[in-house]
């Protein structure tokens, strides 16, 4: 097999603007990959540190999802204790 003596390229971290709505609350995901939110702590990829991610209410009062881009991350359930 041959392989390449040719750096990788390098991954542009330049992003497009993120789609957020207009009840989007946008949170930055902080040195261990996590985010706050009302007085939660969510864990989302720590590839994803110091990028900003969208936290998005449900149809169902109290739950909110996680995303950033078009990727869903995570729920919130803020009915059940933290």
């Amino acid at each position: 097999m041959h392989r390449s003596t040719q750096p990788p390229e390098l991954f542009n971290a330049k992003l497009p603007p993120l789609p957020h709505g207009p009840d989007d609350q946008r949170r930055r995901v902080g040195l261990v990959g996590r985010v706050s939110f009302q007085g939660r702590r969510i864990q989302v990829p720590k590839g994803l540190q110091g990028k900003l991610v969208a936290v998005r209410p449900t149809v169902t009062v109290g739950c909110w999802t996680v995303h950033f881009m078009t990727d869903q991350l995570a729920t919130i359930d803020l009915r059940k204790p933290a």
